[in-house]
């Protein structure tokens, strides 16, 4: 016995047609013997070349995407205000650069302090003298500082962005623009890993250096603010440009301020 193709009924094995509902059933079996069923062996390879083949060329684009992101900085160590048209096709750049300088900070104070407060620590065992006793919680210190300059490069970017937008013609794109303003700091990003990787080996002895490289890390975006508002109009009068800056960074120091506020109070 054996089932019709079309309505499921039983049949008889050597029936060609089907007593239920006279299907012809000779054109299906030819079909079936023409193209036997594809093997679940087979099947279970070929998904699992796929799934080989589609790896592959993930890791060849995290690769090449990484490739090009040093390549992009190295160039613009040279040429760290020209204008980038091909920034169009990196917006993701900026934010990259903005994520990686907060982390690198972040990560060069939090391990200078807990040097700091180990030597501390140590002269707490042999001093006479009156001490302060506090504690310092490592992880807690690093995801508040990486918020914090998050906070500090991203809002000089969008003051900045908001004067450019409101004295330029012509239609701007914030996540270019995040490639653009990071871009210009590029020198002194390169030299905040440098330190960060020596920061992590002698933290103590490089503990001014390390500090003093992360002030000019930030530092470098107050000039970089100030170079993008000289650059925002040739016929804007020179004391507009000069307030215009006093404005944004005044505005600038009173948010962060107030957002060290909170995040000391949590």
């Amino acid at each position: 016995m054996k089932e019709c193709y079309f309505c499921k009924s039983i049949i008889p094995e050597d029936a060609t047609i089907c007593p239920m509902c006279d299907s012809d059933l000779t054109e299906v079996e030819n079909k079936a013997v023409e193209n036997p069923p594809i093997p679940e062996e087979y099947t279970l390879n070929q998904e699992k070349k796929s799934r080989k083949l589609e790896r592959s060329i993930s890791f060849k684009k995290i690769t090449n995407s990484f490739i090009n992101y040093i390549i992009y900085s190295v160039k613009r160590i040279s040429h760290p205000v020209q204008i980038d048209q091909r920034s169009e096709r990196h917006p993701i750049y900026g934010y990259i650069t903005l994520v990686l300088s907060s982390l690198l900070s972040a990560g060069i104070l939090t391990r200078v302090f807990a040097a700091l407060e180990d030597t501390y620590k140590f002269m707490l065992d042999i001093s006479i003298l009156p001490t302060l006793t506090f504690t310092f919680r490592p992880f807690e210190w690093f995801w508040k500082l990486t918020i914090f300059f998050i906070c500090y490069f991203i809002l000089f970017t969008l003051v900045s962005y908001l004067f450019k937008k409101a004295s330029s013609k012509e239609p701007l794109n914030f996540n270019n623009w995040v490639t653009q303003y990071t871009a210009m700091n590029t020198f002194y990003f390169v030299l905040l890993m440098l330190v960060f990787i020596l920061a992590m080996v002698l933290p103590l002895g490089l503990a001014v250096p390390a500090m003093l490289v992360t002030f000019l890390y930030c530092l470098s975006y107050i000039i970089s603010f100030v170079a993008t508002l000289y650059n925002i109009d040739r016929a804007t009068s020179e004391n507009k440009t000069f307030y215009q800056a006093l404005i944004g960074v005044s505005v600038h120091f009173l948010i962060m301020s107030f957002v060290a506020y909170l995040l000391f109070k949590i």
